[in-house]
Formats: structure tokens, C-alpha cells, sequence
């Protein structure tokens, strides 16, 4: 642990050593832990890659919905939301200045 000894202004970076020693410890056990899997047949897909390609398509897949999500949020802040913005401080206004709206 030598690498770990340094001058007494280094704290941050001995913190930061420390959470890339334990990053590491981690991954290790969880390299252990998928390889035990395998080993017992619990494990289909170990590859990685394979994790990695499938998380790609299901982003893939999800993608254009997330476009239409914000779409219709967009639509309904401009449907519902601006015109009550605009009358609720039309009536505060108006409520202030002692006068009364149009439509009341």
C-alpha cells in the first residue's frame, strides 16, 4: 500500500484512490460471483457484449417514445398551461388595479 501513502495535502486524492480500490474490489466480486453463476447454470447470457447489444436495441426501441412523451408534454403545457398562466394573472391584475375581466 504504498501508493496510498502521500503528503498530508493530499486527502482528496487519497479519497478518490480509495474509491477506485473499492470500484475495483467490486468489480472483482462481481466477475466472481458471475463466473460461480455460469459454472452453475444460472447464468445465460455472460458475455458482456451480449448484455451490452441487448440494452442497445431495447434503447433503441424506447427512443422514439421518449420523442413522443415530450411531444405531448409540450403540447399540453401549450394547450392547458399557457392559457391558465395567462388567466390566472389576468385576474390577479385585474384584482389588484380593482377592476373586474371581460368574461367575469
Amino acid at each position: 500500500m504504498i501508493w496510498l501513502s502521500g503528503t498530508s495535502g493530499e486527502a482528496h486524492s487519497l479519497q478518490e484512490e480509495m474509491r477506485a480500490l473499492d470500484a475495483s474490489v467490486i468489480a472483482e466480486s462481481e466477475l466472481h460471483r458471475d463466473v460461480l453463476s455460469a459454472r452453475a447454470g444460472m447464468l445465460h447470457n455472460y458475455d458482456p457484449l451480449v448484455r451490452e447489444d441487448r440494452d442497445l436495441r431495447a434503447a433503441r426501441w424506447y427512443a422514439p417514445l421518449m420523442v413522443v412523451g415530450y411531444g405531448f408534454s409540450l403540447g399540453t403545457l401549450a394547450w392547458v398551461g399557457i392559457p391558465a398562466t395567462v388567466q390566472f394573472w389576468t385576474i390577479v391584475v385585474h384584482r389588484l388595479d380593482g377592476s373586474q375581466p371581460s368574461w367575469l
